[in-house]
């Protein structure tokens, strides 16, 4: 290997340990998220105990009535949700505006390297009135919280399924709304979280484009399931290793697609730099440095890897992990049959081991997974 694979794989191993770091942040702010669903839920019941049993023997339009006050309970905590997420993106980006350029600089070592940076408050209120997805943060939230719960409820007194039922039941069919509405908020965070981490990287690059003359995507080595669509999916996993344009007007390579992809999104752009002599180094050798991978599931009481991948609280557990030089493809034609069918699913698995197509048929350099019928 020589010192200038040896550099780029130094960076990117750098960049994937600064990811992994905003995890805390992550774990943080789930925490306070939970406890403020706990508490709209509590308030709820106490609001459902208050009217009594009588509310199931309530005429559909005092029910609707009654939901909206049940809706009215919760904005207090619904902003207090929304300014958590946007305080934890004002966190997560300024850290990352540091580590960025840090690592691209070489610990400011690079000549001509352009600092760049925004405080946390800046961040926030950027998170705040910018829109990620096609939505404002408060909306969002809102969508996960408020409409979800009420869609669903109003539901069921529109076709009178709640008619007739015990208070109980009621306080158990809201709560069953609250725990799809955690789900949905903890995708959120997460994803927003990986927004201000990608975002801060992208603005970095942009501002040095002497220095940074592609842009390299980077999935995480993880395999996924088809069926679920937990672990690395193939949209992400298969743009591992593609290069794209940094912004230059000279670059034929093409812009790249969104980053992060998708919700829960995990992938981040690496930076493809000149080589050491270009960039005024002087450094001789470097040693050789590889990316971590992950292989989750559990083992069956005959000893056999039941293989399946993160899950709802990041509760998966890791059965090995190790460390890869390479890309997501040349590290995914290594792992055993069963994972490999568990990611693809059957009709692309067959077609990849019968060698009628490659991995790289798989997906457009956009990011858009090409249809069965298409390959």
């Amino acid at each position: 290997m020589t010192p200038d694979e040896k550099k780029d794989l130094v960076m990117l191993i750098r960049f994937i340990a600064a990811e992994y770091d905003l995890e805390k942040y992550t774990v943080r702010t789930l925490k306070r998220i939970s406890k403020a669903v706990k508490k709209a839920e509590d308030e709820m019941y106490d609001f459902i105990m208050y009217k009594g049993s009588s509310i199931k023997d309530y005429a559909e339009e005092r029910l609707l009535a009654v939901l909206d006050e049940l809706s009215d309970l919760t904005i207090g905590i619904q902003n207090e949700i929304t300014g958590d997420i946007a305080k934890t993106y004002g966190e997560v980006g300024a850290k990352s505006y540091i580590d960025t350029n840090n690592i691209l600089s070489f610990d400011g070592e690079v000549s001509g390297f352009k600092t760049v940076g925004l405080s946390s408050n800046q961040l926030s209120q950027f998170a705040l009135k910018t829109k990620v997805g096609g939505d404002l943060l408060n909306n969002w939230v809102t969508k996960s919280f408020d409409i979800k719960t009420k869609g669903i409820i109003r539901e069921e007194i529109l076709t009178g399924r709640l008619k007739g039922e015990s208070t109980r039941k009621i306080i158990d069919r809201l709560n069953e709304t609250l725990d799809i509405t955690k789900r949905e908020l903890t995708t959120l965070t997460r994803t927003y979280i990986q927004s201000a981490n990608v975002n801060a990287q992208k603005d970095v690059f942009k501002k040095n484009k002497d220095i940074v003359i592609a842009l390299k995507w980077s999935a995480t080595l993880e395999g996924g399931q088809k069926k679920t669509g937990r672990g690395t999916c193939l949209r992400c996993a298969f743009l591992d290793g593609q290069k794209f344009n940094n912004g230059s007007k000279k670059s034929n390579l093409p812009d790249p697609p969104p980053c992060p992809l998708h919700p829960n999104c995990r992938c981040i752009l690496v930076p493809v730099t000149p080589t050491f002599k270009d960039l005024g180094l002087d450094i001789e050798e470097i040693d050789d440095a590889y990316r971590v991978y992950y292989e989750r599931g559990k083992i069956t009481k005959e000893g056999k890897r039941l293989y399946s991948n993160i899950g709802k609280g990041n509760q998966a557990k890791i059965l090995e992990t190790g460390f890869h030089q390479g890309d997501y493809k040349s590290w995914f034609i290594d792992r055993p049959d069963v994972y490999q069918r568990n990611t693809l699913g059957p009709v692309r698995y067959d077609l990849w081991k019968s060698k009628k197509i490659s991995l790289d048929d798989l997906v457009t350099n956009k990011g858009d997974l090409v249809p069965i019928k298409d390959l």
